[in-house]
């Protein structure tokens, strides 16, 4: 048998039942199912037994979002607040689309049910970088990775989204851009309008 923590939601003062835990990665419910076993996992040395995997969820500076199979949030952790606006009780059981821009959700849609269907997605280990919705209306700019959760039978149960805000570093970008292209297009008059010197006899 694998070992056990006790999840303790916020809130919470007494601990709650230990859950067991397994190598394999399973969607759990009950007062866990915020964090599922992509926080609720063995690991292998003895003393990360002591960890406490729910905090370090929550203290993260990446936002990590959760999914079902259905694109219903049942993971949100402290810092996807901090990033989109939304607290977590706002976000729980909403759908991802809460902050996909309405022009994406189709694509979105297709590609996450694909993911869902086949198991894979090609974002596990390369940055996926679009645009995204915040609570106050503003969009913003993020780069996130994907994992895949499964059951031990190797059924998917969800999706695990690691997420940075990129919005600060893209329009610096955009500015650097913009008096680039400015420089450039002042730089092409000027070469236009100078009349060379004429060459002497």
């Amino acid at each position: 048998m694998g070992a056990s923590f006790s999840c303790v939601p916020r809130g919470v003062a007494a601990p709650l039942t230990p859950i067991p835990t397994t190598r394999s990665i399973v969607r759990r419910a009950g007062p866990c199912a915020p964090y599922t076993d992509f926080i609720c996992q063995e690991y292998a040395h003895p003393m990360n037994n002591q960890l406490d995997l729910p905090q370090l969820f929550d203290v993260l500076g990446d936002a990590v979002i959760v999914a079902d199979p259905k694109g219903i949030i049942v993971g949100w952790n402290a810092a996807a607040s901090r990033i989109f606006g939304f607290s977590e009780a706002e976000a729980m059981g909403q759908n991802l689309t809460l902050i996909t821009p309405e022009r994406l959700r189709h694509r979105h849609n297709v590609g996450f049910d694909k993911s869902m269907e086949t198991g894979t997605t090609r974002y596990g280990s390369q940055l996926l970088k679009v645009p995204a919705n915040h609570k106050d209306g503003r969009t913003l700019s993020i780069a996130f990775s994907v994992a895949m959760l499964f059951d031990e039978n190797h059924k998917v149960t969800g999706v695990a989204a690691v997420i940075r805000d990129e919005t600060a570093r893209w329009l610096e970008e955009r500015e650097l851009k913009q008096r680039l292209a400015s420089y450039e297009a002042k730089s092409a008059v000027v070469s236009q309008t100078s009349t060379p010197a004429d060459p002497k006899s």
